[in-house]
């Protein structure tokens, strides 16, 4: 009995080594699953086994795609146990997996080429898949005769990793499992992978980072992919990221401007660190990544250049019981920035000891759109070393030299509103008006604040204007004078309407004709006394309108209109005791009209085409 048992069982013995041994080296399993599935493509280079259910593979490839992405797992050997008795049920059930050079490939279909050129050139190519990957409308097909694809514990060493145009390469310790009926669920159970000194490239053509090293830790809650749409597949996803590398530079970021837009970045020796855990979708409080820059990132613009040392951070972060918030803080020191060239000089024309921005959004929802709550600016330590390379153009200059000293700062709160600051002053600036020029100093500061978040209405309010020139030999007096604006309103922005209201004064009368170009005339008969005027202004659909309510210098007193459109028009009309006089600008320049009146000023108040 026992000699027909044994005789029996090798029988099955020999049976199972010819059968099982044939599919793998003439590729029937790998035919089976294919004729029964649409959507995955399975091949095997070849195989063996010697013991019933554990089987001895290379060269495997298992390619996938649905609506969405596309994918390619490649493993170079691999041993594993096979459920013979779910192949009849049409499932690759693989479990006890141990797998050498594996290679993942994986894309994201994109909508269209335009605007994805600089990244599609960088994606994998996937046998067997068009490029680029475009989506495009499926019709409904019947899925029911998919085979079932299980990976139940895995443990593998990984050489390449390639995500879009994101390439690792190295040492990566994977394992987990992985369940696929493609048309019907994905799920895949806590995977891990561990990155041991790897390198991250963009695409295969340059490296992006090295020395990569941390862990990833991954989840898809079982579903069925193919209708969820867009974003919404993150509600399946949980992870946990810990990851620090050394980056190369942050060229990378090239990828996702365009080229109409002439801006390029440069350089920008960084390190990275991230601490990052997403949970159904949602970014848990505390994660973070942040750059510290270890050299400056160069940027280029079509007719300027800039550079500094970058520090940024992203953090999710929660106040209490409320919901987290995500908070991007980002800092360049030592700022420097040259116009009129592709790179920066040295000393750079302009120079920023400190800018600071953050912005903060609603919600840490990678599923749903974030809205800006809050956000800030802060611009410190500001100076342009010589003024004249502000005008792109030496034609027609008006700034001949001088240095300028600035910071600014602005705040959108979380009510909605914004509020902002800045100071500006000049030293020795050179001005040219004409054939005249003048050496001045002068500070500017001002304050403003909208009630809304798109800044489509504001205030500005305290705004000052101190100019002085130097002092100038003889007798004359140098040119003084200040204007103060305590509210001005604006609609849009930049403004499209502009109104508000202005003081002016000054301590001589004289420098301020001379400035401004007055007949010879009107300054022999004005006497060389302060001056003190205020008046209303509006700016609507690309005209100045300037109103002269009072100026009042010793004896005589103005008043009239100013239109600046095309070309300028004014009238004004200056009076002291029973002398009347009016002052006409017309096509750029003035002229002064005898005996003028309130008559006179009424019928030639300025009018420009649109009124």
């Amino acid at each position: 009995m026992l000699v027909i048992l044994g005789a029996a069982l090798s029988g099955l013995y020999v049976i199972y080594l010819v059968a099982v041994n044939a599919a793998l080296k003439f590729g029937g399993i790998a035919k089976f699953v294919n004729d029964g599935t649409d959507d995955a493509h399975l091949e095997l280079g070849g195989g063996y086994s010697w013991v019933p259910g554990r089987v001895d593979v290379r060269d495997v490839s298992l390619r996938f795609q649905d609506v969405n992405v596309q994918f390619e797992l490649k493993l170079a050997r691999a041993r594993a146990s096979v459920n013979l008795t779910a192949l009849a049920r049409k499932r690759l059930h693989l479990s006890d997996i141990e797998a050498e050079g594996v290679r993942f490939l994986f894309r994201h279909k994109v909508t269209s080429v335009a605007g994805n050129e600089r990244r599609l050139i960088h994606f994998p190519r996937i046998t067997g898949f068009a490029d680029p990957p475009i989506l495009k409308p499926e019709p409904p097909s019947d899925k029911s005769k998919n085979w079932a694809i299980e990976l139940e514990n895995v443990r593998a060493h990984g050489v390449e990793l390639w995500f879009m145009e994101y390439r690792y390469t190295g040492s990566a310790e994977v394992s987990g499992s992985f369940a696929l009926v493609p048309g019907r669920s994905l799920r895949v159970e806590p995977a891990r992978v561990v990155f041991t000194a790897g390198e991250v490239g963009v695409g295969s053509r340059r490296p992006l980072a090295r020395r990569v090293h941390g862990s990833l830790d991954f989840r898809f809650r079982e579903a069925n992919p193919d209708p969820i749409p867009g974003l919404e597949i993150f509600r399946q996803i949980s992870a946990k990221l810990a990851l620090d590398a050394e980056v190369v530079d942050l060229e990378a970021a090239n990828l996702y401007l365009s080229d109409a837009s002439g801006i390029a970045v440069r350089r920008g020796k960084s390190v990275l660190r991230t601490r990052l855990e997403l949970r159904d979708g949602r970014v848990v409080p505390d994660s973070f990544l942040a750059v510290r820059g270890e050299e400056p990132v160069h940027v280029v613009f079509p007719t300027a250049a800039a550079k500094g040392r970058l520090e940024a951070e992203v953090r999710a972060r929660a106040e209490g019981a409320a919901p987290a918030r995500l908070v991007v803080s980002t800092t360049l020191e030592r700022v420097g920035a040259s116009f009129g060239a592709a790179t920066t000089s040295e000393p750079p024309d302009a120079f920023v000891q400190n800018l600071r921005a953050s912005i903060t959004t609603d919600n840490t929802d990678v599923a749903r759109p974030w809205k800006l709550e809050e956000a800030s600016f802060r611009a410190d330590g500001g100076r342009v070393e010589d003024l004249r390379t502000l005008e792109t153009s030496s034609e027609r200059r008006v700034l001949e030299g001088g240095s300028l000293w600035f910071f600014a700062r602005a705040e959108l709160a979380r009510t909605g509103s914004w509020t902002a600051s800045a100071r500006a002053d000049t030293r020795r600036m050179r001005v040219r008006v004409g054939e005249r020029r003048s050496l001045v100093d002068a500070s500017f500061t001002a304050a403003a604040e909208s009630p809304r978040r798109d800044l489509s209405e504001g205030s500005l309010r305290d705004v000052v204007l101190d100019v002085a020139s130097a002092e100038r030999s003889g007798d004359d007096a140098p040119l003084e004078a200040s204007v103060r604006a305590g509210r001005i309103e604006w609609q849009g922005f930049p403004p499209e309407s502009l109104r508000g209201s202005a003081n002016f004064a000054a301590p001589h009368s004289d420098p301020l004709f001379e400035a401004v170009g007055a007949p010879s005339m009107l300054v022999s008969l004005w006497p060389d006394a302060p001056v003190d005027a205020s008046a209303r202004f509006a700016y609507d659909d690309g005209a100045f309108d300037l109103r002269l309510d009072r100026a009042k210098s010793g004896a005589f007193r103005a008043m009239g209109r100013l239109k600046v459109c095309s070309p300028p028009k004014g009238a004004f009309v200056v009076k002291s005791g029973a002398f009347s006089v009016g002052l006409s600008v017309r096509d750029g320049s003035m002229s002064i009209v005898p005996l003028a009146g309130d008559d006179w000023l009424a019928e030639n108040t300025p009018v420009c085409p649109a009124d």
